[in-house]
């Protein structure tokens, strides 16, 4: 019995010591250098690291939150759009009274940039206003309320300031048409001196208001 046992024993450390010598061996040819000990990603990961890939090559992919920022893929590089900034250089602009008595009527609310918070949003290419080079961003509204389904902004390109803005109603057709008549640098970024915006009857080409906006 005892002969048995100490046979069942000298086995069980016989194989023992064989996975572990194995198991070391194998540690000693698939383990990293000294200088890069980094563990290999987990399946997790790589597929995380899959999906960034996939959404960095596609234009017009979210990277951030709503309403603060705006990443996309152009020229195989990844450009980001302030679109804070881009309400900031319009936020001090002020609705100037009516200069010609055929637009009279109480007007549409002034451009609230309220669009900014649509998660739906696209790139859409390059286009030169008034000689500035902008990228064109598209927003769509997830639901259908309001008069405006599709947002499209003009943002410069090297200064960050939007320069021009043109929104859609339900039906494709142009509400509104907002541009900047005059702008300035402030600490690196464009802030509008001046805009105008055109407001056009819904489902129409017919202007039904014409507006201007200076700094006080």
């Amino acid at each position: 019995m005892f002969l048995k046992l100490h046979m069942s024993r000298s086995r069980f450390i016989a194989v023992a010591a064989l996975l572990i010598a194995f198991g070391w061996s194998l540690w000693t040819i698939l383990r990293p250098g000294e200088e890069s000990a980094t563990p290999p990603p987990s399946i997790g990961d790589m597929i995380g690291r899959a999906k960034d890939a996939s959404d960095a090559s596609s234009p017009g992919v979210r990277k951030t939150a709503a309403g603060d920022s705006f990443t996309f893929a152009h020229g195989g590089r990844p450009v980001t759009v302030d679109l804070e900034q881009v309400r900031r250089s319009h936020e001090l602009l002020v609705r100037q009274p009516p200069a010609s008595p055929d637009f009279t009527a109480v007007g549409a609310p002034d451009p609230d940039f309220s669009f900014l918070t649509w998660a739906a949003r696209e790139f859409r290419g390059e286009e030169t206003i008034k000689t500035r080079k902008c990228w064109v961003i598209e927003f769509r509204k997830p639901e259908r309320t309001g008069p405006h389904s599709v947002v499209r902004l003009y943002v410069d390109q090297s200064l960050g300031g939007l320069m021009r803005m043109q929104a859609y109603d339900w039906s494709g057709k142009r509400a509104l048409d907002y541009m900047v008549t005059a702008g300035k640098k402030v600490n690196g970024e464009l802030t509008a001196k001046s805009a105008e915006a055109r407001h056009y009857e819904l489902g129409g080409k017919r202007v039904v208001e014409e507006v201007e906006y200076r700094l006080p």
